[in-house]
């Protein structure tokens, strides 16, 4: 039947506000609703208004982030002497904005991003995708490797000759690229990993060659953050000012900035008998906030209450991406969770889903750092030529014009291009290694500051395995606990080979170590700042969980369970909301302080510890002596080799923080008190599903963002999928 008709505006243009992109359609309803515009409510975006017959608003409490998401004129992310760029675009700012409380959600503890792109906008842009085994781990129907590498393959344009290799995928809009330059602290970690005898990879993403160190890639495209909204959203939106000649909006996408959803709005129908049926999802009720420009100039009106309504039949659905955090409260707010609970916070339960909320994950971590050998600036590149700012930003605009961004925003190679390495690209982790200062194009401004890491199994779980093995060896019943522990204390006091760190029984690693040239973790930096530490003289190397035992819970604040922020806890007894907070008014840092003192277990406490101490045996070799000297954090006083663990333990667990990798609060499951079917869909309520890592019911192994993508894209294929079946 064709296009419905929609507003007509003077002269055939719309007026487009900033914090605006498209238009509602005329009858005011939509086909999808979308809650949250981080990568996955970018992502979901772009993939369900493909089809020009169906109008798609998305949501986003927040406001613009990079040039062409609306960040361009914005106060307090502008960069002096890179317009248009935003101190989003620009990678080695990516610890400072990470730290920028105006742009976060206001939770003790954690670095949860409050702008359009979402934690997109602030992460290191490190692109590791799950691994098989951890979709065999998930165990539902319709996911496994296969979907999954289709899909990885489909969002990837990958930064290097086309057909290079089997895995990786070359037409999708997501650049993922080796590093631009490589670090001198890196290359020299990758050297004392083969001094120890690790096997260092070129690529963590090629299929069974995940263990042992090796070069991360990254999101970023022409030295610019190559975020998921950046990539998906930005070439079919406009919020006015300097975009960069992206696309007048897409007709069908409404795009609506510093608007926070208070509630699903849910439609309770009843049998003949009068009993309730199935919930049905009818649209949501939001609040638009004031724009921080418009509170510059005085200008600011009032919190406004607005509801956005779905098309009746159709297949209509509000679809949830606002984060592991955000879409377990909203569905608390709405009716959806523990009854218990539910009815202690004053909230009236609609669907009885205990689970809600419950079997939050995160990637708990510590950071070891060093003293560097310097004299006080930055640490060279083994590669590559500093820039000033100016000469970076001229670098950007030369690059998107030599490889042709089109007047669509839709930023593609042509086949030529693909067919040759372009400038500043690499084959190998071995060539990135010995490259010249002529290819370089970006500097120190379009790095991440770290390019190395390792997946490795941790001494404790290689301990556990080769206690199992041994005992099998030597007739230990299975059963005798007192044997098996004095198996494991021999065990101990023997040394433990590379071999033995590199893959577990599982063919899964535990421990995820990175390397930062410099203090530029956000989560270490405030540390830093406070201990008056020069962060140029520091190096860097965190140690985090890949696989950790621990699992908290959201919870809502009880003094306003609708409005205020959530709160991120173990559970306490039998009726949480009752026991849970004698005090109410904990401050932020006495907040903090308990999440992080919670987030291990006394088996992740000891996996982490023994983490410490394999990456200290690591380094002890001639290939970093060089270039960093003593400890700095936690110190030769805290269970140095030779000494053993004396005091580490005690340091882990006062100094383990978050890496804001959560997921797991609404996770799709097969059995029927799963928060979600394996379809994505909330099981007790039609028109509602959940597209974002808050679906993810094991945390995958790795950081989390190419799956979060993974979600929305598999999201997409169902719910179009869905409604061709109405």
């Amino acid at each position: 039947s064709g296009r419905r008709s929609r507003r007509s505006h003077a002269g055939g243009v719309p007026h487009v506000a900033r914090t605006e992109s498209g238009r509602a359609p005329a009858d005011g309803r939509y086909d999808y609703i979308i809650v949250g515009g981080g990568p996955a409510g970018s992502a979901l975006a772009r993939l369900l208004s493909d089809d020009p017959d169906k109008d798609v608003l998305l949501l986003e409490a927040g406001f613009g982030s990079q040039a062409s998401l609306g960040g361009a004129g914005r106060p307090g992310v502008q960069v002096e002497g890179a317009a248009p760029l935003t101190l989003f675009d620009i990678p080695s700012m990516w610890a400072d904005v990470a730290n920028h409380r105006a742009h976060h959600w206001d939770e003790a503890g954690v670095l949860v991003a409050k702008v359009l792109g979402g934690c997109g906008v602030h992460n290191a842009m490190l692109y590791v995708r799950a691994l098989p085994q951890d979709f065999d781990r998930w165990n539902l129907p319709g996911w496994s490797a296969d979907m999954a590498m289709r899909l990885y393959k489909s969002i990837e344009a990958f930064d290097g000759p086309r057909g290079e290799d089997a895995w990786h995928g070359y037409d999708g809009l997501l650049t993922t690229s080796r590093p631009e330059i490589f670090d001198e602290v890196g290359e020299a970690f990758l050297n004392a990993a083969e001094e120890y005898g690790m096997p260092v990879r070129e690529d963590f993403n090629e299929p069974g060659r995940r263990s042992g160190a090796g070069v991360y890639h990254f999101n970023i495209k022409d030295g610019v953050r190559h975020s998921a909204a950046r990539a998906f959203l930005a070439p079919v939106v406009d919020f006015g000012g300097p975009a960069g000649g992206y696309n007048k909006a897409r007709p069908n996408l409404h795009v609506v900035l510093g608007a926070t959803v208070n509630q699903i709005l849910l439609e309770e129908a009843q049998d003949a008998s009068g009993a309730a049926t199935k919930a049905t999802a009818v649209g949501v009720e939001y609040r638009i906030h004031p724009d921080p420009l418009e509170v510059d100039r005085g200008t600011a009106k009032k919190h406004k209450d607005r509801v956005a309504m779905l098309r009746q039949g159709g297949g209509a659905e509000v679809i949830l991406t606002a984060g592991a955090l955000n879409t377990p409260k909203l569905l608390m707010a709405s009716g959806i969770g523990d009854e218990p609970y539910l009815k202690s916070m004053g909230i009236e339960t609609v669907v009885n889903s205990p689970n809600v909320g419950r079997n939050l994950q995160d990637h708990p971590a510590v950071g070891i750092t060093f003293d560097r050998k310097t004299d006080g600036s930055p640490p060279p590149f083994a590669s590559g030529k500093d820039m000033s700012l100016a000469e970076y930003s001229a670098a950007v605009i030369a690059s998107m014009a030599k490889h042709g961004e089109t007047s669509n925003g839709v930023e593609k190679y042509d086949d030529a291009q693909r067919a040759a390495p372009a400038l500043g690209r690499l084959a190998a982790a071995q060539r990135l290694r010995s490259r010249t200062a002529e290819n370089v194009t970006f500097g120190e401004f379009g790095s991440a500051g770290l390019t190395t890491g390792a997946f490795l199994r941790s001494e404790a779980v290689a301990l556990e395995e080769r206690t199992k093995r041994v005992a099998i060896e030597r007739g230990i019943d299975a059963e005798d606990k007192p044997a098996l522990e004095a198996l494991s204390d021999e065990l101990e006091q023997t040394d433990v080979t590379a071999a033995d760190l590199l893959a577990s029984a599982e063919g899964l690693p535990d421990m995820q170590v990175t390397v930062f040239r410099m203090l530029n973790e956000p989560h270490l930096v405030k540390i830093a700042d406070v201990q008056n530490v020069n962060l140029k003289d520091i190096a860097l190397i965190t140690v985090a969980l890949l696989r950790p035992e621990g699992r908290l819970r959201v919870f809502l604040d009880p003094e306003n369970p609708m409005h205020g922020k959530v709160r991120i806890l173990p559970e306490v007894g039998d009726n949480p909301g009752a026991t849970l907070y004698p005090d109410a008014h904990l401050n932020r840092k006495a907040e903090r302080d308990l999440l992080y003192h919670l987030l291990l277990t006394e088996h992740d406490r000891k996996s982490l510890t023994r983490g410490v101490t394999l990456t200290r045996k690591m380094l002890q070799g001639d290939a970093l002596r060089d270039i960093v000297g003593k400890e700095v954090w936690p110190g030769p006083g805290y269970g140095n080799v030779p000494d053993g663990n004396a005091g580490l333990d005690d340091w882990v667990m006062a100094n383990v923080y978050t890496n804001s990798h959560w997921c797991g609060t609404a996770a799709m499951g097969a059995a029927t008190d799963s928060v979600l079917d394996p379809r994505m869909r909330v099981r007790g309520v039609a028109g509602l599903r959940v597209a974002d890592a808050a679906a993810i019911p094991i945390i995958p192994n790795g950081n989390v963002h190419s799956t979060v993508l993974l979600m929305a894209t598999r999201a997409a294929e169902l719910i179009k999928a869905d409604a061709d079946q109405r």
